[in-house]
C-alpha cells in the first residue's frame, strides 16, 4: 500500500522532468494504481451481478416451460404433463426443476406454485412466476369444473 511519504515522492518525480510532466516512473506508478482500481471495480461488479447473470438463462427457460405447461393444460382439458417429450421439448432438466407427478384431480394451489422451478430455487430476475403459476392452476381449476373459459 502506498503510504503519504511515497505519495510526496510522487510530486518530486513529476518535477523532476519538464514543468508540467511526469517522468516515466510516475506515468508508471499511475498506470498501475489505475489498473488496480478498475480490477478491483470489476470484480465488485461481477461479485453483485453474478448471480443473476448465472441464473437468467435457468429463468428464462421456466419461464417458458410455464407458458408450455399452461398450453398443455389448457389443450388436453386438465391433464398435467408427465414428461418433458408432453410439453414438445428436449429434456430441460438442466435449467428447470418440474414435478411431473403432480395430479390435476387433486393439486392444490401451493402444489401447482412450487411445481415449476429454476435450478437454482429462486427467482432474481423473472417476478412474473408466481403470477403464470397462479394463472396455471386458475387454468386447472376451470378444467376441474368444466369451464371452458373465465366466468362471466
Amino acid at each position: 500500500m502506498y503510504t503519504s511519504s511515497s505519495l510526496r515522492g510522487w510530486s518530486s518525480a513529476c518535477q523532476a522532468g519538464r514543468p508540467g510532466r511526469c517522468s516515466g516512473a510516475c506515468v508508471k506508478k499511475i498506470l498501475i494504481i489505475v489498473s488496480c482500481l478498475a480490477l478491483a471495480c470489476m470484480a465488485v461488479l461481477a461479485w453483485a451481478l453474478g448471480p443473476k447473470l448465472a441464473n437468467m438463462k435457468s429463468e428464462y427457460v421456466t419461464a417458458r416451460v410455464i407458458r408450455d405447461t399452461h398450453a398443455f393444460v389448457k389443450k388436453t382439458h386438465g391433464q398435467w404433463p408427465r414428461s418433458w417429450a408432453d410439453l414438445g421439448s428436449e429434456d430441460l432438466s438442466s435449467y428447470t426443476r418440474m414435478r411431473f407427478d403432480i395430479d390435476p384431480a387433486t393439486a392444490t394451489r401451493e402444489d401447482i406454485l412450487s411445481a415449476i422451478s429454476p435450478k437454482s430455487g429462486r427467482y432474481l430476475t423473472y417476478p412474473h412466476a408466481g403470477n403464470g403459476l397462479a394463472r396455471l392452476f386458475e387454468e386447472l381449476e376451470n378444467q376441474r369444473q368444466g369451464a371452458v373459459g373465465p366466468e362471466d
